[in-house]
C-alpha cells in the first residue's frame, strides 16, 4: 500500500505484507526493509514467521491500528513508498536479499484505484519475480487485505524464459548480463545455465546482482 488516500476502507498508513510461502519457518529478527533512495529501516525483533503466515509491517506510528486487521510489527525508520513507484527490498540480518519488488504505479489495473486507497496484491505467490504481469489492484471491498489471502490471488505462472539483452565485459574476467525480466536467484546463480562461445575461457562463478535482479555478472577462468 503505496497511496492509502483517499482511503476506502483501511487506516490511512503505507504497509507492506510480508507472506511466508515456503513449508519452513523463519525467524525474522534482524531483517529489514529497505527502498532505493531512502535506506534500510530499524531491525525487525524476534519473531517466528510460520508457514503459509503473513504479517503486516508499517511504520512504528501506524502500528496499533494495523494490528487491528492482523498480525503487525511497526518499525523505525519504515520507508515512506513512493507512489509513482520505486524498488523495495527485504533483507535479512546477513544483508542477503530475501526479495524485491520494483513496482509502479501502473502496475494498477484500474485508474481510479491507481489514484489512490487501494494497494497492489500479487496474483500468483508462486511467481514472485513476475513483475507487472503478477500484479493487480485488489479487488477487496476495503482496498486491499493486509494479512489475510490476496483478493486477485490465482494461477498465474511465468512460461516466457528471460531473454538476455545486453552483455557487456567490465573487464578481461567478467561478463554482465543483462536480461528482460527480473531473474530467480537461485537459477541465475548456477554456472552450468550458461555457455561461452570461447577457445579457452570457462565460466568459474556466476551471481545474480541485487536488487533488481536483471543481471547476471559471470567469472571467466582465463581472459576474454
Amino acid at each position: 500500500m503505496s497511496d492509502p488516500s483517499p482511503q476506502v476502507g483501511l487506516p490511512n498508513i503505507e504497509w507492506i505484507e510480508l507472506r511466508n510461502v515456503s513449508g519452513h519457518a523463519f525467524n525474522i529478527q534482524g531483517w529489514k526493509i529497505g527502498r532505493e533512495g531512502f535506506g534500510l529501516s530499524a531491525q525487525m525483533p524476534d519473531f517466528l514467521l510460520q508457514p503459509d503466515s503473513a504479517i503486516i509491517l508499517c511504520n512504528s506510528s501506524g502500528a496499533a491500528l494495523m494490528r487491528n486487521l492482523g498480525t503487525t510489527i511497526g518499525l523505525n525508520a519504515f520507508p515512506t513508498m513512493p507512489v509513482g513507484g520505486s524498488v523495495v527490498w527485504i533483507e535479512d540480518q546477513y544483508g542477503k536479499n530475501i526479495h524485491t519488488a520494483a513496482y509502479q504505479s501502473s502496475w494498477h489495473d484500474n485508474a481510479l484505484k491507481a489514484n489512490g486507497g487501494w494497494s497492489l496484491e500479487m496474483i500468483d505467490l508462486q511467481n514472485p519475480c513476475g513483475g507487472k504481469s503478477n500484479w493487480r489492484s485488489s479487488i477487496d471491498p476495503k482496498g486491499g487485505t493486509p494479512g489475510k489471502s490476496n483478493s486477485v490471488q490465482a494461477s498465474n505462472p511465468d512460461n516466457a524464459p528471460p531473454l538476455m539483452m545486453h552483455a557487456f565485459a567490465p573487464d578481461s574476467m567478467q561478463l554482465i548480463l543483462t536480461f528482460n525480466e527480473t531473474l530467480d536467484s537461485t537459477q541465475a546463480a548456477i554456472k552450468s545455465n550458461y555457455s561461452i562461445d570461447h577457445p579457452t575461457a570457462t565460466i568459474q562463478n556466476a551471481m545474480c546482482i541485487p536488487p533488481l535482479f536483471q543481471q547476471t555478472v559471470l567469472q571467466l577462468s582465463v581472459p576474454l
